[in-house]
């Protein structure tokens, strides 16, 4: 079973600069996710695990690496922070993520719009 998400987000650049962050990951069987974020650096690939308390994820661009980690927080707001792998940066992190869709593994690409309709009819039930 695969679903997709949607992560928005926000992370601290330096001592003033708050950033925003966006984008998806499909959770696969077992809580492994890959997706992709853009943030005002560009476009990123996400690799990582999602767990019900925790969100940990590499976010690789242009040679760049960073690790993140979140924990679930109050009001659906995950907390954490990042590292850089392949620079000195660090700072904050929060994010808020929610499940779009459902089982896209099994939606049969001749009718998936129709398919895509009614599981998203399903998941705001």
């Amino acid at each position: 079973m695969a679903d997709l998400y949607g992560i928005t987000g926000f992370y601290k650049d330096g001592a003033v600069t708050l950033n925003r962050f966006a984008g998806s990951f499909t959770r696969l069987d077992g809580g492994r996710i890959v997706g992709n974020l853009v943030d005002p650096y560009g476009g990123a690939e996400i690799k990582g695990w999602l767990r019900s308390d925790s969100l940990i994820f590499d976010k690789t661009y242009d040679g760049r690496q960073f690790a993140y980690q979140f924990t679930r927080g109050q009001n659906e707001v995950w907390v954490g922070d990042y590292r850089g792998v392949t620079s000195p940066m660090r700072g904050d992190a929060v994010c808020k993520i929610r499940v779009d869709w459902k089982n896209i593994q099994n939606i049969d690409p001749g009718a998936a719009i129709q398919q895509l309709i009614e599981s998203a009819a399903l998941i705001s039930s």
